[in-house]
């Protein structure tokens, strides 16, 4: 595999960009598959080895949602998660050993989403029936644009897709290229809604990905590029694991299709 680069910032730079697939023996019981670094990382006078525990749900046939069973490391860029084990030690216990438990794992907003290169057209799922409408905003909280700049979200026309616009300095709030972004994903938990979105094209400050969190009354929505963060709540800027703001809110107001046609034809 690779594409998921890692970087370890403690002492020097180190890299981890390729990786194999250690383990699938707990795929059919469990759905986890664990991935092993290519390469080692030095620290310390030791090299210790890059594990990822990958719970895996089948969405469409060309992509899974995934949650990461392993902790945050505060050695990597981003404090992200990974299973770091010395190298001189034997794994002899995949789940005891990588795939961590408990408050170790990613918790409900921390999804992600693969999708087979090339397919991602045939990835895109309906976005949240609950909330498709017509929207103009408002930033209430943003690192990207000035409170009480507005903009307007489509989430009607085609129903397997976000159309954003914004009037403040960057292109388009939902981190694309373009104003257009697929659902890919769709997580429900209590009275937040989490939306996975892939951007076909990025450029400079794009991402490929992005996440909006929407709350059940379709009153508040947070969005933050790459994928959802750890405790992710619509009315609040999210947070990376290395307690960094990385996004905005936006205050929503409906402007049309919600509760009636055609939306919800």
């Amino acid at each position: 595999m690779s594409g998921w680069v890692l970087s370890y910032i403690v002492e020097t730079v180190q890299t981890i960009s390729n990786w194999s697939c250690n383990d699938t023996s707990l795929y059919s019981s469990m759905s986890l598959i664990v991935m092993k670094a290519n390469n080692l990382i030095a620290f310390s006078d030791f090299d210790f080895i890059g594990f990822l525990c990958l719970h895996l749900t089948k969405l469409t046939d060309v992509s899974y949602r995934y949650y990461i069973y392993s902790p945050i490391q505060h050695g990597l860029e981003g404090s992200a998660r990974a299973t770091m084990i010395n190298a001189s030690f034997m794994v002899t216990d995949t789940f005891t050993q990588i795939c961590h438990s408990g408050l170790a794992r990613a918790n409900v907003s921390e999804s992600g989403v693969w999708i087979k290169a090339g397919s991602a057209s045939s990835a895109a799922v309906l976005c949240p029936y609950s909330l498709l409408a017509r929207y103009t905003f408002k930033y209430t909280k943003t690192d990207v644009c000035n409170e009480n700049d507005v903009g307007a979200i489509n989430i009607c026309d085609v129903k397997t897709q976000m159309e954003a616009n914004t009037t403040c300095g960057v292109l388009y709030p939902l981190y694309a290229g373009s104003s257009t972004s697929r659902c890919v994903d769709v997580v429900v938990s209590s009275s937040s809604t989490y939306v996975t979105l892939h951007n076909d094209v990025t450029s400079s400050n794009t991402f490929t990905y992005s996440c909006v969190a929407i709350s059940s009354d379709g009153k508040s929505m947070s969005v933050t590029p790459n994928y959802c963060k750890k405790g992710q709540t619509p009315t609040a800027v999210p947070v990376r694991n290395d307690f960094h703001e990385e996004g905005s809110v936006l205050a929503l107001t409906i402007d049309g299709c919600k509760p009636t046609s055609p939306c919800r034809k």
